[in-house]
C-alpha cells in the first residue's frame, strides 16, 4: 500500500512537472516574476535600510512578482483538460437522423400503413376562385 501511494505521488509530480516545463504561459508568468524580483532587488540596493521599506514602487515590483508566481502555480495546478469528443456526438446524431429519414421514406412508399381515404373529397375538380376585378 504504501508503495502504490508513492507512485502516485510521483506521478503527480511528473504531471506538474512536465507541465511547468512544456507550457508557454507558464515560462511568460516565472519570467514576469524574476523581471519583477530582478528590479526590486536592484531597488532596494541603491536605497538605504529604512528607505527601502518605505518605498511604494518597490512594494508594487515584490507585489507584481507574487501574483505572477501565483497566476503560474494556479496554472500549473489546475487539471489539464480533457478533450471534447465531438465525434462521437456528430456520429450519434448522424445515426438518429438517418434512421428518422429511413423510416419516413418507408412510411411514405408504403402509403403510411392504412389506406387513404378520398370520401372527404369532391368527385369532380373545383376550378380556383377568381380574383375580383377592379371596376
Amino acid at each position: 500500500m504504501i508503495k502504490s501511494k508513492s507512485k502516485s505521488k510521483r506521478g503527480k509530480a511528473s504531471l506538474y512537472a512536465r507541465r511547468t516545463l512544456e507550457d508557454k504561459r507558464v515560462h511568460d508568468h516565472v519570467a514576469d516574476a524574476a523581471a519583477s524580483v530582478r528590479k526590486a532587488y536592484r531597488r532596494a540596493a541603491r536605497r538605504g535600510g529604512a528607505e527601502a521599506v518605505e518605498d511604494k514602487r518597490l512594494y508594487d515590483h515584490v507585489r507584481g512578482a507574487a501574483g505572477s508566481l501565483r497566476a503560474a502555480l494556479g496554472i500549473v495546478s489546475r487539471p489539464e483538460p480533457q478533450p471534447k469528443r465531438r465525434g462521437r456526438k456528430l456520429v450519434l446524431v448522424l445515426v438518429v437522423v438517418g434512421a428518422a429519414g429511413l423510416m419516413a421514406k418507408k412510411r411514405v412508399f408504403s402509403g403510411g400503413g392504412e389506406p387513404r381515404d378520398y370520401s372527404d373529397r369532391p368527385a369532380e375538380p373545383v376550378e380556383p376562385a377568381r380574383a375580383a376585378q377592379p371596376a
